[in-house]
């Protein structure tokens, strides 16, 4: 159950990640109330990480699916810009969460059963 609830905390804070990212690319104000912190991306990296960890479960895959934006998510983040920053470590820290991204998407697929995949596949030919 804590590991179930950890998973939702992290998926959470990369849709919301990625939610101020969208808003931030569309020019509108940041939005996110003060008791909401924005996650560094040092931050969002080790979430990636840790959810790319928990993947190789089945029922994690499936638990991941059927969270609300997750996969919208994940999807967006490998498009996450990298280069508008004179700072090699922000650059570098961007490039680790499109690689870590891209690696959950990668273990939502290979790990996951039938049904997972085939939710996966249908999203993305929704969302492209």
């Amino acid at each position: 159950m804590q590991s179930e609830q950890k998973i939702k905390e992290a998926a959470k804070a990369i849709v919301s990640f990625t939610d101020l990212y969208a808003q931030n690319q569309q020019g509108k104000q940041n939005e996110q109330s003060d008791s909401e912190p924005t996650p560094s991306l040092t931050d969002i990296v080790s979430t990636l990480q840790y959810l790319k960890d928990q993947i190789q479960n089945n029922n994690t895959s499936k638990q991941l699916i059927q969270i609300p934006n997750l996969l919208k998510s994940l999807s967006t983040l490998p498009r996450f810009k990298v280069g508008t920053h004179i700072d090699l470590d922000v650059d570098r820290q961007r490039l680790q969460v499109r690689r870590q991204s891209r690696w959950c998407l990668y273990r939502i697929q290979r790990y996951g059963d039938e049904q997972v995949q085939s939710e996966l596949v249908s999203f993305m030919r929704i969302n492209q």
